[in-house]
């Protein structure tokens, strides 16, 4: 925390005491199962869900992440600002504590990017989606959001979507999709934010859609596609769905990990 290092073993704290000299970086990285000097003092063992924060956690939040066991690391712990969280651990709930579950039409489970069953949802590309419980109201016309979603698939030539809160028809709301095999995001109107590079090789990616309340960006894993300042004020009621966007443009292919 600044002034004392503190160790947690299962979230119960084992020992603490204070830094006894300043903290001095180094150019030699860092390295998970070994280290640079001292015969590399290799680990002999399995190691999972390594995470590092650029803050101090509390002894509340390293307990929560230990609570959250086999489902893995509690996100909700480590994110603010979280309006919807589907990791889709068996079942389309809503883990960020707000309540929109998904009401799941035709999807199934599926494995996710590390090969575990029943991680993801498959969806068909022609009557299969997810539609997520009292979203009706969340425009985010105000102020900034953003989605994510890790996707995988082999052709979408037409469009699929991923994630939308959109009447089809006219202007309106937001979506991620794929645009004939490219990650794009709508928000409010033409001409969508499309990737340059297409990702139809059946490999897991993850997409991501940002608007900071002027400016509209397009991310594919970790990489930045596309920016463009774009108004948004064209509100709707539509639900937010999974795989479709009220009635059109089905998405064929597996999406896991869905964040709003």
């Amino acid at each position: 925390d600044g002034v004392t290092a503190t160790i947690y073993v299962n979230g119960e704290k084992k020992g603490s005491g204070p830094v006894e000299r300043a903290y001095l970086g180094s150019l030699s990285g860092t390295r998970i199962g070994g280290e640079v000097c001292c015969g590399g003092n290799n680990f002999p063992g399995l190691i999972d869900e390594v995470s590092i924060y650029g803050r101090a956690l509390s002894e509340t939040e390293i307990q929560t992440i230990f609570a959250a066991g086999s489902a893995g690391k509690c996100r909700q712990a480590e994110s603010g600002g979280l309006i919807a969280y589907l990791p889709f651990t068996g079942n389309a709930n809503d883990e960020s504590g707000s309540g929109h579950h998904g009401i799941v039409t035709g999807a199934t489970l599926t494995s996710d990017r590390f090969g575990q069953p029943n991680r993801a949802y498959q969806f068909d590309g022609a009557t299969q989606f997810i539609a997520l419980t009292g979203t009706t109201n969340l425009n985010f016309t105000s102020g900034g959001f953003a989605l994510s979603a890790w996707v995988s698939y082999d052709n979408v030539p037409g469009e699929g979507i991923v994630l939308a809160k959109h009447y089809g028809g006219y202007w309106n709301g937001f979506f991620l999709q794929i645009n004939g095999n490219a990650p794009a995001f709508f928000l409010n109107g033409e001409p969508r934010l499309v990737s340059a590079n297409t990702a139809n090789d059946g490999r897991w990616h993850h997409v991501v859609g940002v608007y900071d309340g002027t400016t509209q960006f397009l991310y594919v894993d970790g990489v930045l596609k596309g920016s463009r300042a774009m108004p948004y004020t064209v509100a709707n009621d539509a639900s937010i769905e999974i795989g479709r966007a009220t009635v059109a443009s089905y998405f064929k292919g597996k999406i896991d990990e869905v964040r709003v």
